[in-house]
Formats: structure tokens, C-alpha cells, sequence
């Protein structure tokens, strides 16, 4: 299916005589605004498995950035950003290796335990075993110095409950993220706390469309980018949208009743 068949589709399902009204513009700005609504419904409402086929050309998932001083500037990082879904925090904690006996390090009053994660220059090496302020690795040869200690953590929503304490506490073992918006420098951001320590965040989210349908384009095949389903349904979503902007209620009435029927 390309753009020019999609409006001819379109135009049947709108099945009036002024729907001639809408030129190539129009249409492209109604399919426009229709496929954001739709999406922001899909990542609402659709169980794990349709996302997973529906909203593939959606989800982006397991994307990494690199915060300054705990913001992630939207523009720069995740330009194509509509949603986030889920975040994962990587601390990496400081610990000062003072001595080395073959495979066992010692760090005074070290957090580490069987199993942690430890980093020295860009090497990651598996704690298995700890014993008061020493701790194996099972490699020899390392030096002493500073060694990072690395810790990931699932970031919740920093979110106000308008009571007294409007906040919800965040800390390293329970970091939060809260959007945020300057108007300047860091327009459209997230602000993660605690920023110490923080070294980079996961990001799992809804992306915006990734690609623009063009109802004079008879080239670009729009399956590449969207499911079957996903394009009939959108038809639905601007029958709706249509019949509400020339106040045909009807209209929209009816094609709400067909996504209900046939989501």
C-alpha cells in the first residue's frame, strides 16, 4: 500500500461528497494528528502481545544515554522521543583499592557482595567471594587504585501526591526520574536523582512515527514501516477525526463503533 492508495482507502471509508474539501495538505495534517492520537491510545490500552506486533514500528527498546549531571536533554539524546515506558539507571560507585594479593582485593568498608559487578579501566570482573574489607575476583595481576562498583537499578516516576511531603524520596538504591521543562537550555528533559555516580540510563519508549504518509507519494511501500492492521485502523482513527472536525458526528459515531468491534 502506498500514501495514494491509503487516501483512496480513506476516502471511501469517509464515503461523502465533501470530503473533496480536504486537498493533499489537509489530508496529510488529518493523518497526521490521527496517528499520534491513535498511538497515544495504543500505548494506553494494548496488552504485552499486540504491542509487540502492533506497535512494533513504535517501541524502541534498551536505548542508552549518557545524562549531564543527571539530565537527559530529550532534543539531543532521544530526538525522536513520544513516551517513555521504562528506565534503568547504571551507577558506578568508587571503590579504592588499597592492596592486592593474587586475586584478592582490599578496600576498606567496601559495599561489594558475592556476585556484584566491579569495573577497572574499561575491564568488568564478577565478585566471588567477600570476606570483611577484601573481596576475590578470581584474576591476578590487578592493581591497586580505583575500581567502580556498578549497580543498576529500575528508575521510577518522581511524582507529587499534593500532602505535605510532595515528593517521593529517591536514592541510589531507589533512584526516580521527573520530567522537566526550562523553556532554554534543557527544554523537554528528564532530570534523574540521585546524579551522583550515575554513569547511564536505559531507556525502553514509544518513538514518533517513523514515517510521514504522503497521500501524493506512490512509491514508498507503507508496509516497511506499519502493519497491515495498524494502517486500516488508522483509516478508522481519521474517519473519526474527520467527522468530528467538519461536525459530522455521525460519521465519527459510526467509525468509533468499528474500532470497538474490530480494535
Amino acid at each position: 500500500m502506498t500514501g495514494v492508495q491509503f487516501w483512496s482507502y480513506l476516502q471511501q471509508k469517509i464515503d461523502k461528497a465533501y470530503s473533496a474539501y480536504l486537498d493533499s495538505t489537509k489530508a496529510n495534517s488529518l493523518i497526521k494528528e490521527s496517528m499520534i492520537k491513535m498511538v497515544d491510545k495504543f500505548w494506553r490500552t494494548l496488552s504485552y502481545e499486540r504491542e509487540a506486533d502492533e506497535m512494533m514500528s513504535f517501541l524502541v527498546r534498551e536505548t542508552t544515554i549518557t545524562p549531564i549531571l543527571g539530565v537527559a536533554k530529550i532534543s539531543t539524546l532521544l530526538p525522536e522521543y513520544m513516551h517513555v515506558m521504562y528506565m534503568k539507571a547504571t551507577y558506578e560507585v568508587p571503590v579504592e583499592v588499597t592492596a592486592v594479593s593474587g586475586s584478592t582485593l582490599t578496600a576498606t568498608n567496601h559495599k561489594l557482595r558475592k556476585g556484584s559487578q566491579i569495573k577497572y579501566s574499561s575491564t568488568t570482573y564478577t565478585v566471588n567471594k567477600v570476606k570483611g574489607n577484601t573481596f576475590d575476583v578470581g584474576v591476578s595481576g590487578l592493581s591497586t587504585g580505583t575500581y567502580y562498583q556498578i549497580n543498576e537499578k529500575s528508575v521510577g516516576q518522581l511524582q507529587s501526591d499534593r500532602k505535605g511531603n510532595p515528593f517521593h524520596a529517591a536514592s541510589e538504591t531507589d533512584p526516580k526520574f521527573i520530567a522537566q521543562n526550562d523553556g532554554s537550555s534543557t527544554p523537554r528533559s528528564f532530570k534523574i536523582i540521585p546524579a551522583d555516580n550515575l554513569a547511564s540510563v536505559s531507556i525502553d519508549y514509544v518513538r514518533t512515527p517513523p514515517h510521514e504518509i504522503d497521500v501524493t507519494d506512490n512509491s514508498t511501500t507503507l508496509e516497511d514501516y506499519y502493519p497491515d492492521k495498524f494502517l486500516y485502523r488508522l483509516m478508522d482513527e481519521c474517519v473519526v477525526n474527520f467527522g468530528i472536525q467538519t461536525k459530522d458526528y455521525n460519521t465519527a459515531q459510526i467509525s468509533k463503533q468499528d474500532i470497538i468491534e474490530n480494535p
